[in-house]
C-alpha cells in the first residue's frame, strides 16, 4: 500500500511511480490534476480518465428518477434521443413564448 500526502514527493520512474499513479486513481477529480509521471502509463491514465468522464456524465442525470436517468444515459451512449428529449421536441412551444396568438374573434 502506498500512502500519499499533500507534501509527498512525486516519484520520477520505476515501480514506485506506477504504484503512486495507481494510488491516485480514486483521488484525482480533474484531468488537469494528473501528474506528468502518470501519463507515461497509458493503462492507468485511461482508467483515471474513464472514471472522471463517468462522474461528469452522471452529473447530467442527477435529478432524474432512477429508471429515467439510466435510460437517458444509455440513449446518450448509443447516440439516440431519450424519451424526455423527444417529448420536448413535440411540445407546443408557443404557450411559453411572449408572442400573442391571433384571436379567432377579432
Amino acid at each position: 500500500m502506498v500512502l500519499i500526502h499533500a507534501d509527498s514527493k512525486v516519484p520520477e520512474k520505476g515501480e514506485d511511480a506506477k504504484l503512486y499513479c495507481q494510488a491516485l486513481t480514486d483521488k484525482i477529480k480533474k484531468i488537469g490534476d494528473i501528474p506528468v509521471v502518470c501519463k507515461n502509463y497509458p493503462d492507468i491514465f485511461q482508467k483515471i480518465k474513464k472514471r472522471i468522464d463517468e462522474r461528469d456524465a452522471a452529473i447530467a442525470f442527477q435529478g432524474m428518477q432512477a429508471g429515467t436517468g439510466t435510460d437517458a444515459r444509455a440513449a446518450r451512449v448509443q447516440g439516440r434521443l431519450s424519451q424526455p428529449q423527444i417529448q420536448r421536441l413535440h411540445t407546443n412551444h408557443r404557450r411559453f413564448s411572449k408572442k400573442k396568438e391571433k384571436s379567432v374573434f377579432g
